[in-house]
């Protein structure tokens, strides 16, 4: 299982290799730690990579290994997600968490919030993966993706499940939980980020066919109009912009 570090290094051969630039390419270094810049050139040494960042790493090896089109889609929204952030400057988010306090994400917890989206998907059927029209009861099974993708990312990044959880709602209460409030930034923007990389199959088709790059930006974008308050109208016309023009 995901949630056995053991077993995964175990069953993990080498570890998988992305990049949270605006071009991917799969054939590059792991994820690197977020860093700051240096403003000493003296001082501008290789930070070693953190202990979250490693368990990332395995995770997603072990995805590669069993499951390539799922990590190719990890990866993918990963890389989007990040270069969403960078451009909204969001190196950190605030969340709302039970009894109404509120648990901050640094810039790690986004980058493993943003890569262990998905990852749940490794535990969904592949009937339903690769079906197109799914049934009310096929349907519930997907959504479950997100909470097997939040306990997959628990012994890493605890704060970050609070993201991957609602990276599926949607304003006006039309995501999978129907939640009206208490939805973080963050999970607005992973869930932009997972609806592009779906609609333009910049990864592997599941169960449907692609749309043109237009199209799949104006619905991953299109819930967000300038009545949700989430993002500005200036915020919008960037992130559709960005999308129009990222090289993944």
């Amino acid at each position: 299982m995901l949630e056995n570090q053991e077993e995964l290094q175990e069953q993990t051969t080498e570890t998988a290799g992305v990049q949270t630039e605006e071009t991917v390419n799969q054939d590059n270094a792991d994820i690197q730690e977020p860093s700051q810049e240096n403003p000493n050139p003296e001082n501008n040494q290789v930070q070693p990579v953190s202990e979250k960042i490693k368990s990332l790493n395995t995770i997603l090896g072990y995805v590669a290994v069993n499951k390539p089109i799922i990590f190719d889609k990890c990866v993918k929204t990963g890389a989007v997600a990040m270069s969403i952030f960078e451009l909204l400057k969001m190196d950190f988010d605030l969340i709302k968490s039970g009894n109404n306090e509120e648990a901050r994400l640094e810039k790690e917890d986004l980058v493993v919030a943003s890569y262990m989206a998905n990852s749940g998907l490794i535990g969904i059927p592949e009937y339903i993966l690769y079906k197109g029209d799914l049934t009310g009861g096929e349907y519930d099974m997907m959504k479950q993706h997100t909470k097997l993708s939040a306990n997959s990312a628990l012994p890493i990044s605890p704060v970050s499940t609070l993201a991957i959880l609602d990276h599926h709602e949607l304003p006006l209460a039309k995501g999978y939980n129907k939640k009206m409030t208490g939805v973080s930034r963050s999970a607005y923007v992973i869930g932009i980020a997972d609806r592009f990389i779906d609609d333009a199959h910049m990864t592997s088709s599941l169960n449907k066919p692609a749309k043109s790059r237009y199209d799949a930006v104006s619905n991953a974008v299109s819930m967000f109009d300038n009545t949700s308050q989430i993002f500005s109208v200036e915020e919008i016309n960037a992130i559709a912009a960005l999308l129009l023009n990222i090289n993944i």
